[in-house]
């Protein structure tokens, strides 16, 4: 996840290593037992800060996907409320062409009807004269 900006450690050596490494000091002097000692807590100190470390990166890592499933959470509800939006505004638009559909069918109905009337009536004047 590059936008975190957290590091990984190098990995720990192996067992065989670290003992070795732990019974010498950093100059390659031998250690003697309180120094070895003291260097093994220090080591077992250095562990459990990077213990904590990860742990923090770890509980950051949640917090950033809990916060990105809330935006998205958020983007999904607004696209539905748009596509809901734009599906009544279609709806709305086909209601109104329905309407304006049946007001011409009813001028036409109207006129033809008026045209009938009138035919009627020269019809019968016909036959009345």
């Amino acid at each position: 996840y590059d936008s975190m900006n957290i590091i990984d450690e190098p990995k720990a050596p192996a067992p065989a290593e670290l003992a070795e490494k732990l019974a010498r000091s950093p100059s390659g002097r031998k250690l003697t037992q309180e120094e070895a000692e003291e260097r093994r807590a220090e080591v077992e100190r250095e562990k459990i800060f990077k213990a904590k470390r990860e742990e923090e990166k770890i509980e950051i890592i949640r917090q950033r996907t809990q916060q990105s499933a809330q935006r998205l959470e958020l983007e999904v509800d607004d696209a539905l409320h748009a596509a809901e939006m734009r599906k009544n505004e279609k709806l709305e638009e086909k209601i109104d062409s329905a309407r304006r559909t049946l007001d011409r069918v009813e001028a036409t109905a109207e006129r033809r009807t008026e045209q009938l009337e009138a035919t009627k009536a020269k019809v019968e004047e016909k036959h009345a004269a």
